[in-house]
């Protein structure tokens, strides 16, 4: 028995950046990622786009460039730091040289940063200071000894991208989006190459081309714009704590990908630590949390201090089982009747396979329905017969979004 979404999805034959640049969602002049501990660096839209286009032109300028053909071998560029500002316009920019963005933890170990140098050679490896010794020392255990680095800084108010040797990768240039609309393109294109968890064995790359990306935001744009256009009804804007690990598909999907389409004002933190969050919550009125569910029991705990969360109109827990039980006592912790929802998916589907649409207030401990334009079937583990309604088997499921081939494993 085949199981399909109750919603159709209509994706543009449009690449990733021009797609999420042409949007109106933002003003050009309007604040989307700011440091959480220093509101005051911000990046607005407008130059979102500005440092994407300059970005893009210095790292050409250093070797990256954008693909000949469909066939061709292409550049990776590894991108290891804690969360922080620069991030999002970091990777757009790897995204417009023709580079493919390929992240490692922040946590990684010199071997770990050595092993990961061995399974997808990057041509440049980017950092941020705090993990530029370990950076060093991973390149000079790995196959690539000579392997550039290039430090990424949005400390005390800056927006940097350097060399080691000090060449600013921020060029006085601008690189145009390339603006690709060939579907054999869009398809095959690489852009990102994260790793999963490896739940079932060693992790695995998965490459997500510019169809994969743009597909999963179309979604998102199906099941969120709706409740932001609630909210804005009320004045309020989507806005929440950026301390999904930007390293990782959830992190990249909610943080970096979907922002400038579905309106989400991203005050980015260097790590999930509970007084900060909600601390930060509190002081700026946010109105959106995505996170875990222990991160969420936390909430539940005596001493909580549930008043920090009153500003918060939407709850998302993801990553990991969410039982109905911990569902219900942690919705009963927020105000204006807010109850905390969930999903599943895996960044073999970029980020979500399956959600209710936002606001829908489902408290049974369902991960909710398939996403627009997903199909999925239930099979027998051992003989691979499809099952039916309420059978216990393997889900498989497939669309616009799942990505088509995995990159050699960890």
């Amino acid at each position: 028995m085949v199981f399909k979404s109750e919603h159709s999805l209509s994706v543009p034959d449009v690449d990733f950046l021009t797609y999420i640049f042409t949007s109106r969602v933002f003003s050009p002049d309007d604040k989307v990622w700011l440091d959480g501990k220093n509101p005051s660096n911000f990046i607005t839209q407008a130059r979102a786009k500005e440092l994407t286009e300059r970005i893009g032109a210095g790292l050409q300028s250093v070797g990256i460039s954008r693909p000949p053909s469909n066939d061709s071998e292409r550049d990776v560029v590894l991108l290891i730091s804690e969360n922080q500002l620069m991030t999002p316009v970091t990777m757009f920019g790897i995204i417009n040289a023709g580079g493919i963005v390929c992240t490692s933890s922040p946590l990684a170990s010199n071997l770990e940063i050595a092993k990961q140098i061995a399974t997808c050679e990057p041509k440049l490896l980017i950092c941020s200071p705090n993990i530029l010794p370990t950076a060093k020392d991973g390149v000079s255990k790995s196959i690539l000894k000579n392997l550039p680095i290039a430090v990424m800084n949005s400390a005390q108010e800056k927006q940097e991208l350097k060399l080691v040797n000090g060449t600013d990768l921020i060029s006085s240039n601008k690189l145009t989006f390339e603006n690709i609309i060939d579907q054999e393109t869009l398809s095959k294109r690489v852009i990102l190459l994260g790793f999963s968890s490896g739940t079932t064995g060693v992790p695995k790359g998965v490459q997500l081309t510019h169809r994969n990306v743009v597909a999963q935001i179309c979604q998102f744009e199906i099941l969120f714009t709706p409740f932001r256009l609630k909210l804005q009804q009320k004045g309020l804007q989507l806005s929440l704590p950026g301390v999904l690990p930007l390293s990782f598909a959830g992190g990249i999907t909610v943080h970096i990908s979907l922002p400038l389409r579905i309106g989400f004002q991203v005050y980015i933190l260097p790590r999930f630590e509970i007084n900060d969050f909600v601390d930060t919550i509190e002081k700026y009125k946010l109105t959106a949390i995505f996170h875990s569910p222990p991160v969420y029991l936390l909430f539940t705990q005596p001493g909580f201090p549930r008043e920090k969360l009153k500003s918060v109109h939407y709850a998302m827990s993801g990553a990991a089982p969410l039982s109905k039980g911990l569902q219900q006592r942690v919705s009963k912790v927020f105000y204006n009747g807010t109850t905390l929802e969930t999903n599943w998916g895996m960044t073999e589907v970029v980020a979500v396979a399956t959600m209710f649409p936002a606001g829908s207030k489902e408290m049974e401990g369902s991960v909710g329905t398939l996403l627009p334009g997903i199909e999925a079937k239930v099979v027998d583990v051992d003989s691979g017969k499809e099952l039916g309604v309420g059978e216990r088997g393997e889900l498989l499921v497939k669309g616009r979004v799942p990505s088509d081939e995995l990159w050699v494993n960890l």
